[in-house]
């Protein structure tokens, strides 16, 4: 067997940068249709809550 180096494709400072922000931004859509759903689901409960306090 031929030893092969295992030398990865240098990155810049940019692509890395792109790469975190593209993550940051598939997180903070799936987060945010999240909370969505889940105040969807508990709206009721919101609704009294915001009743009691703000009314």
């Amino acid at each position: 067997m031929i030893y092969q180096s295992r030398k990865r494709k240098y990155k810049s400072r940019q692509e890395r940068y792109e790469g975190s922000l593209r993550l940051l931004r598939v997180l903070l859509l799936f987060g945010t249709l999240a909370g969505v759903v889940w105040v969807f689901f508990r709206r009721q409960l919101l609704y009294d809550w915001v009743r009691t306090y703000f009314n």
